[in-house]
């Protein structure tokens, strides 16, 4: 999992914008883009789930949490959703929430949870922290079993 700075849809601002797109003289659609007046619900919302993240993240560095865990909670699912969405018993989830279940559980099923997830199964056993004015690029290979990082300077850097 990649822990940095989020990089929404923003304008070189900072400002979240919408596009709107609306008939011209002949009839066609124009894009324009412009401010929303939702700026600061919005920006309060992305600290939420930073705040929410970062204390998942200790509980996941505590070991007090599996990384089955942390993204059942960060993405605010139950139990029985996951199961239902990877194919997967509740009790075998319930187990694998903890760090020493999640060791016993399989690739087959650690595939199933990535995908519910949308993550790779390999940010199940990695944390890669980007430091400041970093980008990484993930491109998921072979089911979400393989994945190709690359590490670049960011846009604005």
């Amino acid at each position: 999992m990649i822990i940095g700075k989020h990089s929404g849809a923003r304008a070189p601002s900072g400002e979240h914008r919408l596009t709107v797109f609306e008939p011209d003289g002949s009839g066609r659609l124009q894009a324009s883009v412009q401010p929303t007046e939702y700026q600061d619900l919005i920006e309060q919302s992305y600290a939420q789930q930073r705040e929410a993240a970062g204390r998942l993240l200790g509980r996941l560095r505590a070991g007090e949490l599996s990384p089955i865990g942390f993204y059942l909670e960060l993405q605010r699912l139950t139990v029985g959703e996951l199961a239902t969405r990877a194919r997967v018993s509740a009790w075998k989830v319930r187990a694998h929430l903890a760090p020493r279940g999640f060791l016993r559980a399989r690739v087959e099923t650690l595939q199933r949870y990535a995908l519910v997830f949308d993550v790779d199964v390999a940010d199940f056993f990695q944390l890669l922290e980007l430091a400041d004015g970093l980008e990484a690029r993930l491109e998921p290979h072979g089911e979400r079993l393989l994945q190709r990082l690359r590490i670049q300077p960011g846009q604005g850097a």
